[in-house]
């Protein structure tokens, strides 16, 4: 799998979105917008994942490909379809409202061993002297200030808001590595979203290989928050990935590499 690993930190850029865009006080009640998101994933024609389909003794209520073909055709196409809020002038005054919010994606990989503890931590993330074959990455650590060998729990998917840049995939040690507000870690942000309510999308923008992946189950979700509340003329309240019940709208969708429970096996 092609990841492409960047720093920049932008979440002071939160606040003053928030300030410029939320909506106008008003006096009369809005009805909570309806925020919605939904994953669905599919076997691209002609890979090993629609064959194993046709094989009644292969997994087939989920979505499942045999990482075992020399042609890495190991693909999966995941299809978003996404309603992160709405961006409304007033004619007559100019004013603006605005229920739109951040969406987040990640694959997670609960079999993952997360941060190796021995390893010593870097400002560097392409020291990779302390990786090995159970812990392949550079995982962000203290806001992404130090990095550390891992087996990432969690691939949290970028994309560019501008230009020709490559969408981008993360590392992750734990879920509580998350950085709400941060760029870095947003799909598509309130303030590049287009505003005009549902959106629909591909993850990577086609099918995308799962080469030097761990085998096992994994899943995609994805969140859309935090909530606007168009009634309140307070800042939203900070979204919390460890609670559900805070999140606007979210989905996920569960997938298999290979053997269910990998035993440390590599798509390849």
């Amino acid at each position: 799998m092609t990841k492409f690993f960047t720093v920049s930190s932008l979440a002071c850029c939160l606040a003053l979105s928030w300030s410029i865009g939320y909506a106008q006080t008003t006096t009369k009640t809005v009805k909570p917008y309806a925020y919605s998101m939904k994953i669905t994933v599919s076997r691209p024609k002609g890979s090993d994942a629609e064959a194993s389909l046709k094989d009644k003794t292969k997994p087939s209520t989920t979505a499942f490909t045999p990482c075992t073909d020399v042609w890495k055709r190991d693909v999966l196409s995941f299809q978003l379809t996404y309603d992160a809020g709405k961006r409304t002038v007033n004619k007559k005054d100019g004013t603006v409202t605005s229920s739109v919010t951040d969406v987040y994606f990640f694959f997670y990989n609960p079999q993952a061993l997360g941060l190796k503890t021995t390893a010593t931590p870097t400002t560097d993330p392409n020291d990779t002297s302390d990786t090995d074959a159970d812990y392949t990455e550079m995982c962000e650590i203290n806001n992404a200030i130090e990095y550390q060998a891992c087996d990432p729990k969690i691939w949290v998917i970028t994309r560019p808001a501008v230009g020709t840049a490559p969408l981008a995939m993360r590392p992750l040690a734990e879920t509580a590595d998350i950085r709400f507000g941060d760029i870095d870690h947003i799909y598509l942000s309130k303030d590049e979203n287009l505003g005009t309510g549902k959106i629909s999308d591909s993850t990577l923008r086609s099918y995308m290989k799962f080469d030097d992946l761990t085998q096992g189950l994994w899943s995609l979700i994805g969140v859309v928050g935090p909530i606007i509340d168009l009634n309140s003329t307070t800042p939203p309240l900070e979204l919390e990935f460890d609670d559900q019940t805070k999140w606007a709208a979210w989905d996920a969708v569960s997938f298999m590499l290979g053997s269910p429970w990998g035993n440390g096996k590599i798509c390849q």
